[in-house]
């Protein structure tokens, strides 16, 4: 990061890169104050919680927009009133102008604040942001804010609550700078990447960021263990897992796959294992073609649906030309028509690859595909093993071609095996894993806090 600052073409972008080097820098901190800025947004609801966010639903679609609605809607029901803050400069900045201030989702608000100059550098827009958060929890009488990774948000949420007096929580959902140098290339890009300036600072500012949190929220165990290694107060520390809402757990997923399929215009005939997931090179998807065209090359009618869109998608649909019409790619769908392709599969499978991200960030879509019923196969990595326990998957050695082949073809020899371990996850995912359930551990967790609230689900 030094480096580019110094070599930077433009004193435009050399003021950008310094800037950005600043904020990750241990020592930087908001000197947000309230005083002189905007005014209070008029007419605010009131919330025992804000909730400070990176993006949100209508504008953003994605699995952190998903779980954030999730989570706000089971804490809301849990009788915890909360409302929703979008960075600042939100959804402006990625195109989308809005005429208000708000929008309301399904009872849940989200706050946008769009300044009539937005700061050009990082630490000018967090500076902005930190006092939209300090102005908004002051109008809604917030108890607590809440925050999500990565560190930028917590700097923000951190400097309004030290100025308010007011506990705050950090909720760490990835391992953003393991995801950053695994999106780097290949296995030398990586490793270059996690020996640079930018990635040790960045780590250095999440550790630091959530030590100082007085709650910390992460997705597993296996991530918990690491934040403990990095001096989180395990005592601190929450572990809150995806889940699934009722909705999902309503549909009919005893229909035949085959069925399904055929609705949505897709053959009733052959085996078909598939996944619903960002189309990113650490997805391990590569693996799952391969396995795939293995397979068909044994002679088993073993076909692929591969759902979502993403960086990797033009290079995955060459790798699998091969495979013609028993490969289909679906592209970006609503969340609704993914559950759809989903109950078509006979196996789900998550093959992702040996790397850091994967080994300590436990993915919703397993899970998911668990309470409908699927048969789900998983990379054998720690993460994932927590997804769903054993007798409700099956696994196989990470990036191992073959070994996934082997598992897919026994699957699909063996309906009655699909249908154990598809009925074992279903139980799982109803006993273990709904946001309602979840909702009731934030609401402990608030309590904790001292956070005032009603006195149970309602």
């Amino acid at each position: 990061m030094t480096d580019a600052v110094a070599s930077a073409p433009t004193s435009r972008m050399k003021d950008r890169l310094a800037a950005e080097l600043r904020v990750f820098q241990p020592e930087w901190e908001s000197k947000t104050s309230a005083a002189g800025a905007a005014p209070t947004p008029r007419d605010l609801p009131t919330a025992s919680v804000l909730f400070s966010l990176t993006n949100s639903l209508p504008h953003t679609q994605s699995g952190y927009t998903l779980r954030t609605h999730a989570v706000l809607t089971a804490v809301k029901d849990a009788g915890v009133p909360v409302v929703g803050a979008d960075r600042t400069g939100y959804p402006t900045d990625i195109g989308r102008p809005v005429l208000r201030d708000r929008v309301q989702i399904e009872g849940i608000d989200y706050l946008f604040d769009i300044p009539n100059r937005l700061g050009i550098t990082l630490d000018e827009r967090l500076e902005q942001q930190a006092s939209f958060l300090v102005r908004t929890a002051r109008g809604s009488r917030a108890q607590a804010i809440h925050t999500t990774t990565h560190f930028t948000n917590g700097l923000a949420a951190r400097a309004a609550a030290r100025e308010l007096g007011l506990p705050w929580v950090y909720e760490v959902r990835g391992s953003l700078e393991d995801t950053w140098a695994a999106s780097r290339g290949d296995e030398n890009d990586e490793l270059a990447a996690r020996r640079s300036e930018r990635f040790r600072l960045f780590r250095q500012r999440e550790t630091d960021v959530a030590r100082s949190a007085d709650a910390v929220i992460t997705l597993g165990q296996t991530m918990a263990d690491e934040l403990a290694d990095r001096g989180v107060d395990r005592g601190r520390i929450l572990v809150a897992p995806n889940s699934v809402s009722e909705g999902l757990l309503s549909s009919d997923w005893r229909e035949d796959p085959a069925s399904v399929r055929e609705s949505l215009g897709l053959p009733r005939g052959g085996v078909w294992v598939g996944t619903a997931a960002s189309i990113v090179g650490y997805e391990g998807l590569d693996v799952l073609v391969d396995a795939v065209t293995h397979a068909r090359g044994a002679g088993v009618d073993l076909r692929m649906l591969i759902v979502g869109d993403g960086v990797e998608l033009p290079a995955l649909r060459e790798r699998a030309a091969t495979l013609g019409d028993a490969a289909v790619f679906t592209g970006r769908v609503p969340p609704e028509r993914a559950q759809q392709y989903v109950l078509a599969l006979d196996t789900f499978a998550v093959p992702r690859k040996n790397v850091d991200v994967c080994r300590k960030i436990t993915p919703l879509k397993p899970v998911e595909a668990g309470g409908l019923g699927r048969a789900v196969v998983l990379s054998d990595l720690p993460a994932l093993a927590e997804a769903l326990p054993e007798g409700a998957r099956t696994v196989f050695p990470a990036e191992q071609v073959d070994e996934l082949a082997r598992v897919l073809v026994a699957l699909a020899d063996d309906p009655d095996e699909r249908q154990r371990l598809g009925s074992a996850a279903r139980l799982f995912v109803e006993e273990n894993r709904t946001w309602t359930a979840l909702g009731e551990r934030y609401r402990r967790m608030y309590e904790d806090l001292g956070v005032r609230v009603k006195g149970g689900h309602v």
